[in-house]
């Protein structure tokens, strides 16, 4: 039973990778947060260093870690890959996606993410507010968004490689930039990053990105502040509890039709304006007030996706694969002429 064993003393353990493209070579920088075991753990909680190569492929910057450490890196314990705006813009994310899946050690369920406006070097260089290593950091911050805050999303190494090869579906993933806290550097979601194929196509807003969640059904958790006084500076939040949404279509006059329905199960949590909640016609009304917020904000975002990114966020085009495939086969070749539309 123990025929793969290997000490402690004899790997280094990743907690997360960063990757840039590297000007140098015109390959792959990998920067590794490693666990720092040398510190005692009744003096400090566990700390963490970074270690960077380089190489002329993802595989080849990897491997050539072992140049600077006496052990190889164990990436089976990896919690975040984070990916830099500039690879993933011009040379593409499928070439490290690819590995992770193929590699025997990598999880499939590691956590991705964009550095936005940054390198991912610098990303995991920062120090993380409630633990000290920043990949663990990053990855309390991704598994618990979408049941508090709602402002990007959270997507694992598989998902994304389905969605880079899944028709009619473009990925996203949770993008992260550094901000500073009380004069100090730190990393912060901001938002998703949106690719058509494995290219990144640009950003959506953590606002933008509530309401994403929201159309797609992945929305569990947030705050909805609306003006009840109508005033249009908001007075008033709703706490959400859950959300429901469901996409339908029809085909109607060479005319595609796209439907989406959302519900959404909202707390009156705080209030400034008058209301007397034991008035169901009061009620009522704040209801129809978010609802119609939901609905202006949604449809904005799709003219902002459809006229911009031009990227199928919503999956239009898969859930027409899923339901119709004969009416897919027909329409995928020109499906992102279609889409804008």
């Amino acid at each position: 039973g123990c025929w793969s064993y290997r000490s402690l003393n004899d790997i280094s353990i990743v907690m997360g990778i960063g990757v840039d493209t590297d000007p140098e070579s015109g390959g792959f920088r990998v920067s590794a947060e490693i666990a720092d075991l040398t510190k005692s753990l009744q003096d400090s909680s566990p700390g963490s260093k970074i270690i960077v190569s380089r190489g002329q492929t993802f595989f080849d910057a990897i491997r050539n870690a072992k140049k600077r450490l006496n052990n190889r890196l164990y990436i089976g314990n990896i919690q975040v890959m984070v990916l830099s705006e500039e690879l993933a813009r011009t040379a593409g994310i499928l070439a490290v996606v690819d590995w992770c899946m193929r590699d025997g050690e990598a999880r499939e369920t590691i956590n991705l993410v964009i550095a936005k406006g940054a390198s991912a070097q610098e990303l995991l260089s920062q120090e993380g507010l409630g633990q000290s290593i920043v990949s663990l950091e990053m990855d309390n911050i991704i598994t618990e968004d979408n049941k508090s805050t709602s402002s990007t999303t959270h997507v694992e190494l598989y998902e994304a490689f389905f969605a880079i090869h899944c028709p009619g579906s473009a990925l996203t993933l949770p993008a992260f930039h550094v901000t500073e806290n009380d004069g100090q550097p730190i990393i912060e979601a901001n938002g998703i990053a949106v690719f058509i194929g494995d290219k990144l196509a640009g950003f959506l807003g953590p606002e933008e990105s509530k309401f994403l969640l929201i159309a797609t059904n992945e929305c569990h958790g947030g705050i909805l502040p609306v003006a009840l006084r109508g005033t249009g500076s908001p007075d008033t939040s709703l706490e959400i509890q859950d959300s429901r949404a469901k996409t339908s279509f029809f085909y109607r006059g060479e005319r595609l039709t796209f439907r989406i329905e959302t519900e959404t199960d909202v707390f009156l949590a705080e209030t400034t304006a008058p209301i007397d909640v034991m008035d169901s016609a009061q009620i009522q009304a704040l209801e129809d007030l978010a609802g119609k917020m939901i609905q202006e904000s949604i449809e904005r975002l799709v003219q902002v996706v459809q006229g911009g990114l031009k990227a199928d966020v919503f999956g239009f085009g898969y859930n027409i694969y899923q339901r119709d495939v004969g009416m897919w086969e027909g329409l995928k070749k020109d499906w992102e002429a279609i889409f804008p539309t």
